[in-house]
Protein backbone atom coordinates (compact mmCIF):
# COMPACT_ATOMS: atom_id res chain seq x y z
CA UNK A 1 0.00 0.00 0.00
CA UNK A 2 1.38 3.70 -0.65
CA UNK A 3 2.66 5.75 2.10
CA UNK A 4 0.37 8.59 1.48
CA UNK A 5 0.73 11.80 4.15
CA UNK A 6 -2.58 13.78 4.09
CA UNK A 7 -3.21 17.34 5.38
CA UNK A 8 -6.92 17.11 3.97
CA UNK A 9 -8.88 14.57 3.32
CA UNK A 10 -12.01 15.85 1.59
CA UNK A 11 -15.22 14.17 1.81
CA UNK A 12 -16.39 15.16 -1.45
CA UNK A 13 -15.96 17.63 -4.33
CA UNK A 14 -19.03 19.14 -5.44
CA UNK A 15 -19.19 19.74 -9.54
CA UNK A 16 -20.11 23.05 -10.77
CA UNK A 17 -23.44 23.26 -10.71
CA UNK A 18 -26.22 26.80 -11.25
CA UNK A 19 -26.05 29.37 -8.73
CA UNK A 20 -23.27 27.70 -6.49
CA UNK A 21 -19.90 28.89 -8.12
CA UNK A 22 -19.57 32.30 -8.59
CA UNK A 23 -16.65 34.15 -7.52
CA UNK A 24 -15.56 37.37 -5.62
CA UNK A 25 -15.06 41.18 -6.33
CA UNK A 26 -12.46 42.48 -3.66
CA UNK A 27 -11.82 45.85 -5.67
CA UNK A 28 -15.62 46.69 -6.65
CA UNK A 29 -15.09 46.84 -10.38
CA UNK A 30 -18.37 44.11 -10.78
CA UNK A 31 -16.26 41.57 -12.15
CA UNK A 32 -15.17 38.38 -9.97
CA UNK A 33 -11.00 38.30 -9.00
CA UNK A 34 -8.82 37.06 -10.90
CA UNK A 35 -11.10 35.97 -13.79
CA UNK A 36 -10.03 37.67 -17.09
CA UNK A 37 -12.37 40.53 -17.25
CA UNK A 38 -10.54 42.15 -13.73
CA UNK A 39 -7.33 41.43 -15.02
CA UNK A 40 -6.58 38.06 -16.36
CA UNK A 41 -3.97 36.63 -13.19
CA UNK A 42 -4.94 33.54 -11.07
CA UNK A 43 -7.66 34.01 -8.10
CA UNK A 44 -5.41 31.91 -5.93
CA UNK A 45 -2.02 33.76 -6.36
CA UNK A 46 -0.27 31.99 -9.01
CA UNK A 47 1.13 32.96 -12.76
CA UNK A 48 -1.36 35.40 -14.75
CA UNK A 49 -3.32 33.02 -17.28
CA UNK A 50 -4.28 29.17 -16.86
CA UNK A 51 -1.52 27.49 -16.79
CA UNK A 52 1.57 25.79 -19.04
CA UNK A 53 -0.35 23.59 -20.02
CA UNK A 54 -3.20 26.40 -21.64
CA UNK A 55 -4.56 25.62 -25.08
CA UNK A 56 -3.55 21.40 -24.91
CA UNK A 57 -7.68 20.98 -25.32
CA UNK A 58 -7.89 19.35 -21.61
CA UNK A 59 -8.97 21.64 -18.77
CA UNK A 60 -5.78 20.70 -16.27
CA UNK A 61 -5.29 21.83 -12.70
CA UNK A 62 -5.38 26.03 -12.15
CA UNK A 63 -7.35 26.37 -15.50
CA UNK A 64 -11.31 26.92 -15.17
CA UNK A 65 -12.09 26.48 -19.16
CA UNK A 66 -10.25 25.70 -22.77
CA UNK A 67 -11.09 27.35 -25.93
CA UNK A 68 -14.46 25.98 -26.75
CA UNK A 69 -15.12 23.92 -23.54
CA UNK A 70 -16.37 25.70 -20.74
CA UNK A 71 -17.03 23.13 -18.52
CA UNK A 72 -20.42 23.53 -18.49
CA UNK A 73 -19.92 26.89 -16.65
CA UNK A 74 -22.67 29.97 -17.51
CA UNK A 75 -23.21 33.14 -16.04
CA UNK A 76 -25.86 32.52 -13.78
CA UNK A 77 -23.57 29.46 -13.17
CA UNK A 78 -21.43 31.60 -11.61
CA UNK A 79 -23.83 33.77 -9.41
CA UNK A 80 -24.48 36.38 -12.13
CA UNK A 81 -28.25 37.23 -13.24
CA UNK A 82 -27.20 36.97 -17.30
CA UNK A 83 -25.31 37.64 -19.98
CA UNK A 84 -22.55 35.92 -22.04
CA UNK A 85 -19.41 33.82 -20.41
CA UNK A 86 -16.14 33.72 -22.42
CA UNK A 87 -13.09 31.72 -21.78
CA UNK A 88 -9.70 33.66 -22.57
CA UNK A 89 -6.21 32.09 -21.24
CA UNK A 90 -8.24 29.17 -19.86
CA UNK A 91 -9.62 31.37 -17.79
CA UNK A 92 -13.21 32.45 -16.92
CA UNK A 93 -13.72 35.93 -18.98
CA UNK A 94 -17.19 37.24 -17.03
CA UNK A 95 -16.70 40.94 -18.78
CA UNK A 96 -20.35 39.98 -20.77
CA UNK A 97 -22.27 38.65 -17.32
CA UNK A 98 -24.35 40.86 -15.76
CA UNK A 99 -25.39 41.19 -11.91
CA UNK A 100 -28.25 40.10 -10.04
CA UNK A 101 -31.28 42.99 -9.14
CA UNK A 102 -31.68 41.26 -5.49
CA UNK A 103 -28.06 41.67 -4.57
CA UNK A 104 -27.37 43.45 -1.61
CA UNK A 105 -30.71 43.64 -0.13
CA UNK A 106 -29.77 42.19 2.97
CA UNK A 107 -31.60 38.73 2.30
CA UNK A 108 -29.98 35.88 0.55
CA UNK A 109 -32.65 35.36 -2.69
CA UNK A 110 -33.22 32.27 -4.66
CA UNK A 111 -30.94 33.02 -7.28
CA UNK A 112 -27.97 34.50 -5.27
CA UNK A 113 -24.91 32.17 -4.60
CA UNK A 114 -24.08 34.36 -1.25
CA UNK A 115 -24.90 37.54 0.56
CA UNK A 116 -22.92 38.87 3.16
CA UNK A 117 -21.60 36.04 5.42
CA UNK A 118 -24.13 33.90 4.18
CA UNK A 119 -22.41 31.20 2.04
CA UNK A 120 -25.21 28.65 1.67
CA UNK A 121 -22.71 26.30 3.82
CA UNK A 122 -20.36 26.39 0.72
CA UNK A 123 -16.13 26.12 1.49
CA UNK A 124 -13.01 26.06 -0.48
CA UNK A 125 -13.31 22.71 -0.17
CA UNK A 126 -16.99 22.18 -1.27
CA UNK A 127 -15.25 24.13 -4.82
CA UNK A 128 -13.01 21.93 -4.82
CA UNK A 129 -10.07 23.91 -3.73
CA UNK A 130 -7.57 22.21 -0.80
CA UNK A 131 -8.41 25.03 1.74
CA UNK A 132 -8.48 28.81 2.01
CA UNK A 133 -11.08 31.17 3.39
CA UNK A 134 -14.16 31.26 1.06
CA UNK A 135 -15.77 34.78 0.76
CA UNK A 136 -18.95 36.16 -0.59
CA UNK A 137 -18.43 39.60 -2.80
CA UNK A 138 -20.57 42.45 -3.48
CA UNK A 139 -22.13 40.49 -6.80
CA UNK A 140 -23.50 38.21 -4.53
CA UNK A 141 -20.86 35.70 -6.02
CA UNK A 142 -18.98 33.44 -3.96
CA UNK A 143 -15.07 34.59 -4.03
CA UNK A 144 -12.61 32.39 -4.30
CA UNK A 145 -9.41 34.57 -4.06
CA UNK A 146 -8.77 33.59 -0.61
CA UNK A 147 -8.83 29.64 -1.64
CA UNK A 148 -5.64 28.08 -2.62
CA UNK A 149 -5.11 26.36 -6.23
CA UNK A 150 -4.10 23.04 -6.93
CA UNK A 151 -2.02 23.74 -9.84
CA UNK A 152 -0.42 26.92 -9.40
CA UNK A 153 2.81 25.47 -7.99
CA UNK A 154 2.66 27.55 -4.56
CA UNK A 155 1.69 25.80 -1.31
CA UNK A 156 -1.92 27.15 0.19
CA UNK A 157 -3.65 26.62 2.57
CA UNK A 158 -4.52 23.10 2.76
CA UNK A 159 -2.25 21.88 0.35
CA UNK A 160 0.59 19.81 1.29
CA UNK A 161 2.24 19.96 -2.31
CA UNK A 162 1.80 21.61 -5.57
CA UNK A 163 2.90 20.18 -8.23
CA UNK A 164 6.57 20.01 -8.14
CA UNK A 165 6.82 22.24 -4.89
CA UNK A 166 6.82 19.83 -1.81
CA UNK A 167 7.28 22.55 1.15
CA UNK A 168 11.07 20.99 1.17
CA UNK A 169 9.88 17.62 1.82
CA UNK A 170 11.91 14.55 -0.25
CA UNK A 171 12.13 11.11 -0.55
CA UNK A 172 14.52 11.04 2.66
CA UNK A 173 13.09 13.14 4.94
CA UNK A 174 9.42 11.06 4.49
CA UNK A 175 11.22 7.64 4.32
CA UNK A 176 14.43 8.12 6.24
CA UNK A 177 17.89 8.73 5.72
CA UNK A 178 19.27 7.06 2.64
CA UNK A 179 15.99 7.06 0.94
CA UNK A 180 15.82 8.56 -3.04
CA UNK A 181 13.88 8.98 -5.76
CA UNK A 182 10.53 11.60 -6.49
CA UNK A 183 7.42 12.15 -4.78
CA UNK A 184 4.17 12.68 -6.38
CA UNK A 185 1.47 15.06 -5.47
CA UNK A 186 -2.07 13.66 -5.34
CA UNK A 187 -5.93 14.63 -3.98
CA UNK A 188 -5.87 17.75 -5.16
CA UNK A 189 -2.83 19.19 -3.73
CA UNK A 190 -3.49 17.57 -0.65
CA UNK A 191 -1.39 14.56 0.03
CA UNK A 192 1.70 13.35 -0.90
CA UNK A 193 2.88 9.82 -2.27
CA UNK A 194 6.11 8.90 -0.82
CA UNK A 195 6.32 5.53 -2.06
CA UNK A 196 5.68 4.50 -5.45
CA UNK A 197 8.50 6.80 -6.65
CA UNK A 198 10.82 6.30 -3.91
CA UNK A 199 13.26 3.86 -3.19
CA UNK A 200 15.85 2.65 -0.95
CA UNK A 201 19.04 2.51 -2.80
CA UNK A 202 20.73 -1.01 -3.58
CA UNK A 203 23.65 -1.06 -1.13
CA UNK A 204 27.21 -2.19 -1.80
CA UNK A 205 27.43 -6.03 -2.36
CA UNK A 206 23.90 -6.36 -3.28
CA UNK A 207 22.61 -7.18 -7.05
CA UNK A 208 21.66 -4.45 -9.32
CA UNK A 209 19.98 -4.55 -12.86
CA UNK A 210 22.16 -3.04 -15.56
CA UNK A 211 20.96 -0.19 -17.18
CA UNK A 212 19.26 1.38 -14.33
CA UNK A 213 20.39 4.78 -13.48
CA UNK A 214 20.65 5.81 -9.43
CA UNK A 215 20.04 2.48 -8.48
CA UNK A 216 22.96 1.72 -6.49
CA UNK A 217 23.77 3.45 -3.02
CA UNK A 218 25.74 7.23 -3.39
CA UNK A 219 29.86 6.12 -3.78
CA UNK A 220 28.99 2.55 -5.96
CA UNK A 221 27.96 1.42 -9.30
CA UNK A 222 25.75 -1.59 -10.62
CA UNK A 223 28.54 -3.22 -11.98
CA UNK A 224 29.05 -6.29 -14.48
CA UNK A 225 30.02 -9.90 -13.39
CA UNK A 226 29.64 -11.73 -16.28
CA UNK A 227 30.50 -11.17 -19.56
CA UNK A 228 27.64 -13.86 -20.14
CA UNK A 229 24.97 -11.69 -18.69
CA UNK A 230 24.27 -8.30 -19.73
CA UNK A 231 21.42 -7.86 -17.31
CA UNK A 232 22.57 -8.35 -13.62
CA UNK A 233 25.36 -7.42 -11.67
CA UNK A 234 26.08 -5.87 -7.98
CA UNK A 235 26.75 -2.62 -6.96
CA UNK A 236 30.67 -2.14 -6.41
CA UNK A 237 33.31 0.98 -5.84
CA UNK A 238 34.81 0.69 -9.18
CA UNK A 239 38.55 1.77 -9.51
CA UNK A 240 40.77 2.23 -12.68
CA UNK A 241 42.32 -0.72 -13.97
CA UNK A 242 45.61 1.71 -13.76
CA UNK A 243 45.11 1.77 -9.82
CA UNK A 244 45.09 -1.93 -9.19
CA UNK A 245 47.32 -3.12 -6.65
CA UNK A 246 47.17 0.21 -4.58
CA UNK A 247 45.44 1.37 -1.77
CA UNK A 248 43.70 5.05 -1.33
CA UNK A 249 42.58 7.10 -4.05
CA UNK A 250 38.67 6.10 -4.53
CA UNK A 251 38.72 3.04 -2.07
CA UNK A 252 37.83 3.87 1.53
CA UNK A 253 40.05 3.21 4.62
CA UNK A 254 42.63 0.65 3.52
CA UNK A 255 40.95 -0.90 0.80
CA UNK A 256 43.05 -1.84 -2.03
CA UNK A 257 41.96 -1.43 -5.89
CA UNK A 258 41.74 -5.27 -7.14
CA UNK A 259 41.01 -7.34 -9.79
CA UNK A 260 37.86 -8.71 -8.88
CA UNK A 261 37.25 -12.05 -10.40
CA UNK A 262 34.16 -10.73 -11.94
CA UNK A 263 34.26 -10.09 -15.38
CA UNK A 264 32.16 -7.63 -18.31
CA UNK A 265 31.75 -8.38 -21.81
CA UNK A 266 32.83 -6.11 -24.50
CA UNK A 267 30.90 -3.65 -25.56
CA UNK A 268 30.11 -5.64 -28.99
CA UNK A 269 29.87 -9.37 -27.24
CA UNK A 270 32.20 -10.32 -30.13
CA UNK A 271 32.67 -14.42 -30.06
CA UNK A 272 36.33 -15.11 -29.77
CA UNK A 273 38.40 -18.42 -29.77
CA UNK A 274 41.94 -16.55 -28.90
CA UNK A 275 42.82 -13.16 -26.88
CA UNK A 276 43.69 -11.80 -30.53
CA UNK A 277 39.87 -11.84 -31.51
CA UNK A 278 39.02 -9.18 -29.40
CA UNK A 279 39.89 -5.45 -28.86
CA UNK A 280 42.75 -4.48 -26.84
CA UNK A 281 42.21 -4.21 -23.00
CA UNK A 282 40.14 -7.55 -23.38
CA UNK A 283 40.53 -11.41 -23.42
CA UNK A 284 38.74 -14.53 -24.61
CA UNK A 285 36.69 -15.73 -21.74
CA UNK A 286 35.20 -19.02 -21.60
CA UNK A 287 31.79 -19.89 -19.43
CA UNK A 288 33.00 -23.67 -18.91
CA UNK A 289 30.34 -24.58 -21.42
CA UNK A 290 31.89 -24.13 -24.77
CA UNK A 291 31.15 -20.37 -24.78
CA UNK A 292 33.74 -17.88 -25.82
CA UNK A 293 33.29 -14.05 -25.69
CA UNK A 294 35.96 -11.22 -25.44
CA UNK A 295 35.80 -9.47 -21.90
CA UNK A 296 37.86 -8.14 -19.09
CA UNK A 297 37.80 -8.47 -15.67
CA UNK A 298 36.11 -5.78 -13.64
CA UNK A 299 38.33 -3.62 -11.09
CA UNK A 300 37.16 -2.25 -8.09
CA UNK A 301 37.89 -1.95 -4.09
CA UNK A 302 38.05 -4.42 -1.75
CA UNK A 303 39.67 -6.23 0.80
CA UNK A 304 43.25 -8.37 -0.52
CA UNK A 305 42.92 -12.21 0.92
CA UNK A 306 46.02 -13.77 0.49
CA UNK A 307 46.34 -17.63 -0.71
CA UNK A 308 45.44 -20.14 2.13
CA UNK A 309 48.56 -21.96 1.07
CA UNK A 310 49.35 -24.45 3.95
CA UNK A 311 47.75 -27.79 3.21
CA UNK A 312 50.17 -29.78 5.07
CA UNK A 313 47.18 -31.55 6.76
CA UNK A 314 43.09 -32.15 6.70
CA UNK A 315 41.46 -28.69 7.07
CA UNK A 316 44.78 -27.03 7.68
CA UNK A 317 44.18 -24.55 4.60
CA UNK A 318 40.97 -23.38 5.76
CA UNK A 319 42.55 -21.65 8.41
CA UNK A 320 43.51 -18.80 5.87
CA UNK A 321 41.45 -15.25 5.78
CA UNK A 322 37.89 -15.44 4.34
CA UNK A 323 37.02 -14.53 1.05
CA UNK A 324 33.88 -13.73 -0.60
CA UNK A 325 32.64 -16.42 -2.52
CA UNK A 326 30.28 -14.41 -5.17
CA UNK A 327 29.88 -10.80 -5.49
CA UNK A 328 26.89 -10.99 -3.65
CA UNK A 329 28.69 -11.86 -0.59
CA UNK A 330 31.35 -9.39 -0.05
CA UNK A 331 34.38 -7.58 -1.34
CA UNK A 332 36.78 -9.80 -0.14
CA UNK A 333 38.81 -10.48 -2.93
CA UNK A 334 41.40 -13.28 -3.63
CA UNK A 335 44.52 -12.06 -5.40
CA UNK A 336 44.19 -12.62 -9.44
CA UNK A 337 47.09 -14.03 -11.07
CA UNK A 338 48.49 -11.68 -13.70
CA UNK A 339 51.53 -10.97 -14.42
CA UNK A 340 54.17 -12.32 -12.02
CA UNK A 341 51.72 -14.56 -10.87
CA UNK A 342 50.43 -16.45 -13.16
CA UNK A 343 48.46 -19.20 -10.69
CA UNK A 344 44.90 -19.61 -11.37
CA UNK A 345 43.12 -18.31 -7.83
CA UNK A 346 39.56 -19.08 -6.27
CA UNK A 347 37.46 -18.61 -3.21
CA UNK A 348 36.35 -22.04 -2.63
CA UNK A 349 34.38 -23.18 0.21
CA UNK A 350 36.16 -26.65 0.96
CA UNK A 351 33.61 -27.60 4.49
CA UNK A 352 36.06 -25.81 6.70
CA UNK A 353 35.09 -22.84 9.12
CA UNK A 354 35.02 -20.15 6.14
CA UNK A 355 35.81 -19.94 2.25
CA UNK A 356 39.45 -19.34 1.88
CA UNK A 357 41.89 -18.32 -1.66
CA UNK A 358 43.33 -21.07 -3.06
CA UNK A 359 46.22 -20.67 -5.57
CA UNK A 360 46.30 -23.37 -8.35
CA UNK A 361 49.44 -23.52 -10.72
CA UNK A 362 48.72 -26.69 -12.57
CA UNK A 363 49.74 -25.91 -16.11
CA UNK A 364 49.57 -27.86 -19.64
CA UNK A 365 50.84 -31.21 -19.31
CA UNK A 366 51.64 -30.72 -15.32
CA UNK A 367 53.96 -27.86 -15.72
CA UNK A 368 54.86 -25.42 -13.59
CA UNK A 369 53.20 -22.28 -13.74
CA UNK A 370 54.82 -20.36 -10.98
CA UNK A 371 53.20 -18.52 -7.81
CA UNK A 372 53.43 -15.32 -6.35
CA UNK A 373 56.28 -14.60 -3.53
CA UNK A 374 56.63 -16.64 -1.13
CA UNK A 375 54.80 -19.29 -2.12
CA UNK A 376 56.21 -22.66 -4.20
CA UNK A 377 54.39 -24.88 -7.25
CA UNK A 378 53.77 -28.40 -6.23
CA UNK A 379 51.41 -31.19 -5.19
CA UNK A 380 50.46 -30.84 -1.84
CA UNK A 381 50.16 -33.24 0.48
CA UNK A 382 46.46 -33.52 0.96
CA UNK A 383 44.60 -33.57 -2.79
CA UNK A 384 42.70 -29.84 -3.31
CA UNK A 385 42.13 -30.61 -6.97
CA UNK A 386 42.56 -33.55 -9.56
CA UNK A 387 43.34 -33.54 -13.21
CA UNK A 388 42.16 -36.25 -14.89
CA UNK A 389 43.92 -38.19 -17.65
CA UNK A 390 42.23 -37.83 -21.28
CA UNK A 391 41.77 -40.49 -23.97
CA UNK A 392 42.56 -39.53 -27.81
CA UNK A 393 38.79 -38.59 -28.05
CA UNK A 394 39.15 -36.25 -25.61
CA UNK A 395 37.56 -38.56 -22.51
CA UNK A 396 38.49 -39.25 -19.44
CA UNK A 397 40.04 -42.40 -18.76
CA UNK A 398 38.16 -44.61 -16.33
CA UNK A 399 39.86 -47.35 -14.54
CA UNK A 400 38.37 -50.20 -12.26
CA UNK A 401 41.35 -50.13 -9.62
CA UNK A 402 44.18 -51.68 -11.53
CA UNK A 403 47.37 -49.58 -12.07
CA UNK A 404 47.70 -50.99 -15.11
CA UNK A 405 44.20 -49.21 -16.38
CA UNK A 406 45.96 -45.72 -16.20
CA UNK A 407 48.67 -45.64 -19.32
CA UNK A 408 50.72 -42.90 -18.11
CA UNK A 409 52.25 -43.88 -14.76
CA UNK A 410 51.69 -39.50 -13.57
CA UNK A 411 48.28 -40.65 -13.00
CA UNK A 412 46.45 -43.43 -10.79
CA UNK A 413 43.32 -44.44 -10.55
CA UNK A 414 41.49 -42.43 -8.19
CA UNK A 415 37.45 -42.96 -6.48
CA UNK A 416 35.82 -39.20 -7.52
CA UNK A 417 31.85 -38.10 -6.99
CA UNK A 418 31.30 -39.47 -10.41
CA UNK A 419 32.83 -42.81 -10.58
CA UNK A 420 36.68 -44.29 -10.76
CA UNK A 421 39.22 -42.11 -13.03
CA UNK A 422 42.70 -42.31 -14.19
CA UNK A 423 43.79 -38.41 -12.16
CA UNK A 424 46.61 -36.90 -10.52
CA UNK A 425 46.64 -34.26 -7.72
CA UNK A 426 47.08 -30.93 -9.36
CA UNK A 427 49.58 -28.82 -8.30
CA UNK A 428 48.71 -25.78 -5.64
CA UNK A 429 50.66 -22.69 -4.58
CA UNK A 430 52.21 -23.49 -1.12
CA UNK A 431 53.47 -21.64 1.34
CA UNK A 432 57.27 -21.54 1.60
Amino acid sequence: MNRIFSLLALSSVLILAAGCFPSGDDDDDGRRDGSVSDGGGSDGGGTDGGGVNCGNGTIDLGEDCEAGNLNGASCQSLGYGGGSLFCTGCLFDEGSCTSLETCNNGQLDTMEACEGFELRGETCQSQGRPGGTLTCSPNCTLDLSGCSRCGDGMIGQGEACDGANFNGQTCETMNGTGWAGNLTCLNNCTSIDAESNCFYPTQRDEGCTLGQTGQCAPGTTCTPISPFDRTSGTCMIPCPASSVGQSGGVCPGGEVCLETGSSEPQPANRNCSANSDCDPGYVCLSNGSGTQVCGRFITACGNLVPLAGDYSSSGAWNNGQSCSLDPYSGHDYCAMGTGTNPAETFCIDAGGSHPVCLGYCDGEGGADRGCPSGYSCGVPATTVFVVPQFDASGNPVTCTGDPADCPDAAYECMSLSSGQYCARSAKMCQQL
